[in-house]
């Protein structure tokens, strides 16, 4: 791996913990780490939002509330609710799972209206809109992409990490080309375990990496830069 020095690997990944048996121990603890580590932010459960956001308070990793999880068939009402809960608690970020079976079904109107109320009522905290791209087509997923960022998105993420393979680099790649130029990112998730994998979504074109094994890739990260 060809990684420079110098390179900010920890600003680029929301170290995750969504294991529904976490204890609020467990996630102050991770909370805790992840401040010493500079993550971007961390993704935590939405009963967790208020004692994390106490935590992280001032430490510049945001707090970033799942919503719509994992399924992400609820109203859009109900997630608008949530997301406004969530900014309210201490969210600094919202990654909330979009309706998969209207893209499927290629209610691709519904599917902005989602996108967009959702992202247009926390504004202006950060929107990943989560596509499960392992249960969908790459049209499907392409389509909705672009659906997502014109809707205002800042993210289109590309899992849960609890339904299917989660994150593949041709999706990421293909990912990467449809949205040059657009204002949304590219966040990778479910499956990123270790250093190889973490740096090679990032080469394909990812700017945030969503994993549970955070603390784990940075160690391995400094150890082979030599700190």
């Amino acid at each position: 791996m060809d990684i420079p020095p110098d390179f900010p690997l920890a600003s680029h990944i929301d170290q995750t913990i969504l294991r529904p048996s976490a204890t609020i121990g467990e996630v102050r603890s991770v909370a805790e780490r992840s401040a010493e580590l500079g993550f971007a932010a961390l993704c935590v459960a939405p009963c967790m939002v208020a004692e994390v956001a106490q935590v992280l308070r001032g430490t510049g990793v945001a707090v970033d509330a799942v919503v719509g999880f994992p399924l992400g068939f609820q109203t859009v009402k109900t997630k608008v609710s949530e997301a406004l809960e969530m900014v309210a608690l201490g969210a600094g970020e919202i990654d909330f799972v979009a309706n998969r079976g209207w893209i499927k079904d290629r209610s691709d109107r519904q599917t902005e209206m989602e996108i967009r109320a959702v992202a247009e009522a926390v504004a202006p905290v950060p929107v990943k809109v989560i596509l499960e791209t392992s249960d969908l087509t790459r049209e499907e997923v392409l389509r909705t992409a672009m659906a997502a960022a014109e809707a205002g998105a800042a993210y289109v993420k590309t899992s849960t990490g609890f339904f299917g393979a989660g994150a593949d680099l041709d999706t990421v790649m293909a990912l990467s080309a449809a949205l040059k130029g657009k204002a949304a990112c590219i966040k990778a998730s479910g499956g990123i375990r270790d250093l190889a994998s973490a740096w090679g979504f990032i080469q394909a074109g990812a700017d945030r990496l969503g994993t549970s094994a955070g603390e784990a890739i940075i160690y391995e990260y400094k150890r082979l830069a030599g700190r």
